[in-house]
């Protein structure tokens, strides 16, 4: 969750987002295919200007972190029942 909530805008490249955030402190490359990078192109035009420079932002147009998503996720894992 750390890498996902870390993205930042710059970090997409084309087809590679850079991760700075990572357990072994190494950045590294994650290459997107045609489909990703046209979806994530997507959403970045929808997503608009706002404050912060991370890609991913919450409803209100705030960084996301990683207890939000975290609490999501067990949120909808709970109604799929």
């Amino acid at each position: 969750m750390s890498e996902f909530v870390g993205i930042e805008l710059d970090d997409v490249r084309g087809n590679i987002i850079i991760i700075r955030r990572t357990k072994n402190l190494f950045e590294r490359m994650v290459y997107l295919s045609e489909t990703t990078q046209e979806q994530l192109s997507r959403y970045i035009k929808i997503r608009g200007d706002v404050e912060t420079t991370k890609l991913f932002i919450s409803q209100d147009n705030k960084e996301l972190n990683r207890h939000s998503i975290q609490t999501r996720l067990i949120w909808e894992r709970s109604n799929d029942k």
